[in-house]
């Protein structure tokens, strides 16, 4: 072996090694769980806090279809009308306050919520969703 080939082959083995730690170090950072229920920037929650809410809010989220989710909701407004729609399966409305939770499966990846406020002042809207075991 030349002295160019030992040189080459070194710088060569150190890149193959750094790739590898870098690659590790990405994917140690990153959720690996992404579809599990855990919260990961809102995609299993949405929550909404106004003074004044006089128009609608729409997020989809981010589930594994045809698995069962417990679906937390906390509805709030002191005046007005609060409504929560969450893929055409759940309808809840109130004027004062209503919580709850229910079991629901989805047969899509991405099911909407849908919030609608008419005149709702000071309140507070939240739905959660939380694979059941």
């Amino acid at each position: 072996m030349r002295f160019d080939d030992i040189i080459a082959f070194t710088i060569l083995f150190l890149f193959l090694i750094g790739s590898i730690m870098i690659m590790v170090n990405v994917f140690k950072s990153r959720p690996l769980k992404i579809f599990n229920g855990t919260k990961y920037l809102g995609i299993t929650k949405v929550s909404l806090s106004f003074k004044v809410f006089d128009t609608y809010f729409v997020r989809n989220y981010w589930i594994r279809p045809n698995v069962t989710y417990e679906v937390f909701y906390k509805l709030k407004t002191e005046e007005g009308k609060l409504t929560m729609s969450l893929d055409n399966q759940l309808f809840e409305e109130t004027t004062t306050s209503v919580e709850g939770s229910v079991l629901m499966t989805f047969d899509k990846l991405k099911p909407v919520v849908k919030l609608v406020g008419e005149n709702a002042i000071n309140g507070h809207a939240e739905v959660k969703l939380i694979k059941h075991q």
